[in-house]
């Protein structure tokens, strides 16, 4: 399904439900400096509103963190495919209007146009091609690629070796890359990372919803007050994650719960940092990291954290991303202006 039938389809199932007219003014539109990719006029009855639209195959709250900002200045109207239930909560907490394929959505103007419809079933499904980039494996690797371009040049066995995978997997996850146009074979001596922006999106979107799950160590509660996180001594191989490495790293965010990636013992967890073992009330979730730790504290010496209990700003910036909080949402922005701007624009 393309851009086109998205939009097709969902302004059609639109006119069903609602009885309103819509016609699509242009297939782009560009204002300040922002590619929308339709503008589309909706009347109804007396009323009629044109929106810039951006259109999606389907909406994780990752990709929110860039979004939104344009979508609440400029009218914007948000067309997907399929939007989740959580990302449906956060849009109109957001003030941002959208609408799905079925006919679903939250559209508000000042002019006075409302509408909120849910529950409406899609009709028609996306085909799932293979998607070897964004397998456990290519997150994981796409993350050591995003830290350092560069390595696109190195041997499969050194690429394994950085992104603790197997050597066998590397070929058909850089071929993927190169399919889906973000790895460029420019001349036979240049290749290039290319595309980074939706890369990232699209890696923090499989990052949190295939890779991270399978890291879950289990939960934790803290046997001192919840304000004093900050004395808590970690362990050797132990970081903050989530929104205490929020907190770090933009000083803009107090915690409601806490992250923490280790490869620590758990004996070493509740010994030296006094954490309980609590599955069912815990606020702090621990997860083993997946990275090599050498490469990434060289990454994080560039950007003068070496001394830092926070993770690497890209996972902070995936964690506070995927968690379903327009609260983190604002701090995953702060974090990628500040540390990420640079690496992917």
């Amino acid at each position: 399904m393309t851009e086109s039938d998205i939009l097709d389809t969902a302004l059609e199932n639109l006119e069903k439900i609602t009885t309103a007219k819509t016609k699509v003014i242009k297939s782009e539109a560009r204002k300040n400096e922002y590619n929308w990719d339709a503008l589309v006029s909706i009347q109804a009855g007396r009323l009629k509103e044109s929106f810039k639209v951006e259109i999606k195959r389907t909406v994780q709250l990752s990709q929110l963190v860039h979004l939104f900002e344009s979508l609440q200045k400029e009218k914007g109207l948000l067309v997907a495919h399929t939007i989740p239930i959580k990302s449906k909560e956060v849009l109109k907490d957001l003030g941002i209007n959208y609408l799905d394929s079925a006919g679903n959505c939250f559209i508000r103007t000042e002019g006075g146009l409302f509408w909120h419809i849910s529950g409406k079933k899609q009709i028609t499904t996306l085909s799932k091609s293979k998607n070897k980039a964004f397998s456990k494996n290519g997150i994981k690797l796409i993350f050591a690629l995003m830290l350092e371009p560069y390595l696109v040049y190195s041997s499969y066995r050194a690429l394994a070796d950085i992104a603790n995978i197997s050597v066998g997997s590397i070929g058909d996850i850089l071929k993927d890359l190169r399919e889906k146009k973000f790895l460029i074979q420019r001349n036979q001596s240049t290749i290039l990372l290319e595309n980074r922006k939706e890369l990232l999106d699209r890696w923090v979107t499989a990052y949190n919803e295939r890779l991270k799950p399978n890291l879950f160590r289990g939960k934790f509660r803290f046997t001192m007050r919840q304000d004093e996180w900050k004395l808590v001594q970690l362990p050797h191989l132990t970081h903050w994650g989530g929104e205490p490495a929020g907190e770090i790293l933009t000083n803009n965010l107090y915690p409601n719960s806490w992250t923490i990636y280790t490869a620590a013992e758990r004996t070493m967890l509740i010994k030296n940092s006094r954490f309980v073992p609590d599955n069912k009330n815990g606020l702090i979730e621990a997860y083993k990291p997946f990275w090599n730790v050498l490469f990434v504290q060289q990454h994080k010496e560039k950007l003068s954290l070496t001394n830092t209990d926070a993770v690497h700003p890209l996972i902070a910036y995936a964690d506070l991303s995927g968690s379903h909080s327009s609260r983190n949402l604002e701090i995953a922005k702060k974090i990628y202006e500040q540390y990420l701007k640079n690496t992917f624009e």
